[in-house]
């Protein structure tokens, strides 16, 4: 026994001489981390909900102007946040900040400013729908016209009775007694 405990500790002496001690190396990597942590600490408050940029640790809706406003929860809502592919509670957050932000800018676009979605700006000039409210789909659809409906139930029908006219594209060849088709 005790010359199996040598024979051991002789084997874990024969494999060479151990690394120097790099300290700054050391104190380097402990910054990082130290950093690493307090970054997913701030970003997993309640604010940012996993986001980490320009208006960290903001409110978007202390912003008095509607377009800082609309700028930030846009910034929020199109952050990806790369820890949550690895880590179901960041993937939680994300949703959540995402669906969050996405409302508010459908909120801003429809209800606070319908300029923002509005093809004419307030002095009855040309201009084209907001980016950010498109991006979402903030922005209603035109409603449907009364030619508008007549032309596509027109086009529909059409279609439709091209698909029931079987005699039209028939083969002029007739069934032998012999086929089974």
């Amino acid at each position: 026994m005790i010359i199996k405990n040598i024979q051991i500790a002789g084997a874990k002496a024969k494999k060479g001489p151990a690394a120097p001690f790099d300290a700054q190396g050391a104190q380097y990597a402990a910054d990082q981390k130290k950093e690493e942590l307090a970054m997913k600490k701030k970003s997993e408050g309640d604010i940012d909900l996993g986001y980490i940029g320009d208006y960290s640790g903001q409110y978007c809706k202390e912003f008095e102007q509607i377009t800082d406003r609309l700028k930030c929860n846009h910034d929020k809502w199109k952050f990806d946040d790369p820890l949550a592919q690895n880590d179901p509670k960041r993937k939680a957050m994300e949703y959540k900040r995402k669906g969050r932000h996405k409302y508010n800018i459908q909120r801003m676009c429809s209800e606070e400013d319908p300029f923002l979605c509005a093809t004419k700006d307030r002095d009855d000039n040309e201009k084209e729908k907001d980016e950010m409210c498109m991006e979402v789909s903030a922005c209603a659809e035109p409603e449907a016209t009364l030619e508008d409906i007549y032309t596509d139930s027109k086009g529909f029908f059409k279609i439709l009775l091209e698909a029931l006219d079987f005699g039209k594209k028939g083969d002029s060849k007739k069934r032998g007694k012999n086929t089974k088709c």
